[in-house]
């Protein structure tokens, strides 16, 4: 018999008992896409674009509890509105970055711009998440001569020396899934398993809209058993549980693959050289903007922090140094464009303290600071 002293314990116990039985019952959290409507696009030049319609949602607990059909990406096969007409504007650029410098900042950029030099300015903004300086201009070469911009903008925070050149190929898997892998290879077959690794999402054509739209009726009327026992959402568990038993097996068998740059000298990455040698060769003028993550706004001027980015302080500055030669100018550092007051607490600036994306108060700080480089850099020109 329990003691008076330890009673409180019973209830504890039977919330934490309680607790893992669900866990256990409940089933694997997961997000999920229907093909051919996930995010993403296998591209050789670029590593990969996206398409212009997602179709997607996510599996809580076991549980069917969203899907939507968003129109996420452009025309362009990029992510993001496009505002204006950059056939016909006065002033176009094309910018290359990463999920640090998303559309919704640009475009704050392109409608501060217009409204400081008289005249309809488009940028368009080929980001890609996960990326950095060798896609960036791989990318940059693809597109540059078909678009025939004023200028380009190349900008990426210090993880830009260290993302690797990378592909996305979206690969089938039998009957109704398909396997998205992060790969360091151009192939959209054949995968190696110490150059890629296997994302946990699910991507089957067996999610449709229709689907979709009585899975959402279905979580509207509250029916608990359509929402765990709809044909699709075992078969999309059982999937998950296939793909993460595959990542395991990959790390068991071949160790984690390498995912960061092998690379210190620059001049050795010879689609890198070409690239800039092309770019060059068009006379579209470029800048290079390195854009900060917290450790660098915390030291109030242009530098770099590489701590935590796979590689050391001082191997990160010779990497930054060999990329400069590489390019032929120096990297611009976007804090130097900053509002004092922006950097008094520049953890507002980010989503969160751990998320150092740049939330809503983040872009606009970024989009100002654009503008004020580019009214110092090029403002007389236009």
């Amino acid at each position: 018999m329990f003691h008076r002293r330890t009673a409180w314990l019973l209830p504890l116990l039977a919330m934490v008992l309680t607790h893992f039985t669900r866990a256990e019952e409940s089933g694997p959290t997961f997000s999920f896409y229907g093909y051919p409507h996930q995010p993403w696009k296998f591209d050789h030049a670029q590593g990969f674009t996206f398409n212009e319609l997602w179709l997607g949602g996510r599996v809580v607990d076991g549980a069917f509890f969203n899907c939507e059909l968003n129109r996420r990406g452009n025309r362009y096969g990029n992510v993001g509105e496009i505002i204006g007409d950059y056939d016909t504007a006065e002033i176009k650029i094309l910018f290359f970055g990463s999920s640090y410098t998303v559309s919704e900042m640009t475009n704050q950029v392109q409608t501060m711009l217009s409204e400081r030099l008289g005249k309809s300015v488009s940028i368009l903004n080929f980001w890609r998440d996960s990326t950095g300086f060798q896609n960036n201009f791989d990318i940059a070469r693809e597109v540059a001569g078909k678009f025939n911009p004023d200028l380009i903008i190349v900008a990426s925070n210090s993880l830009g020396y260290a993302f690797p050149r990378v592909w996305r190929p979206i690969i089938p898997q039998g009957d109704h899934f398909w396997h998205w892998y992060q790969s360091r290879d151009a192939d959209p077959v054949n995968i190696d398993p110490t150059r890629a690794y296997l994302q946990p999402f699910v991507i089957t054509d067996l999610v449709t809209r229709e689907w979709c739209e009585k899975m959402n009726a279905a979580k509207q009327a509250g029916d608990e058993q359509a929402l765990r026992e709809d044909p699709v959402v075992p078969r999309m568990i059982e999937e998950y549980g296939r793909i993460m038993e595959i990542k395991e097996r990959m790390v068991n068998e071949h160790g984690r693959p390498v995912m960061s740059v092998q690379l210190d000298d620059w001049n050795k990455d010879a689609r890198l050289v070409e690239n800039v040698k092309y770019i060059e060769g068009l006379a579209i003028p470029f800048l290079v903007v390195h854009v900060q993550t917290l450790p660098e706004f915390e030291l109030k001027k242009g530098g770099y922090v590489f701590k935590g980015l796979s590689v050391t302080q001082e191997r990160g500055l010779a990497r930054a140094a060999s990329f400069e030669q590489v390019i032929g100018r120096k990297v611009i550092h976007l804090v130097d464009y900053y509002d004092p007051k922006d950097l008094e607490d520049p953890v507002k600036l980010m989503t969160s303290e751990k998320n150092w994306h740049p939330g809503e108060n983040g872009r606009r700080a970024m989009a100002e600071a654009f503008v004020r480089l580019l009214m110092e850099k090029k403002g007389t020109d236009w």
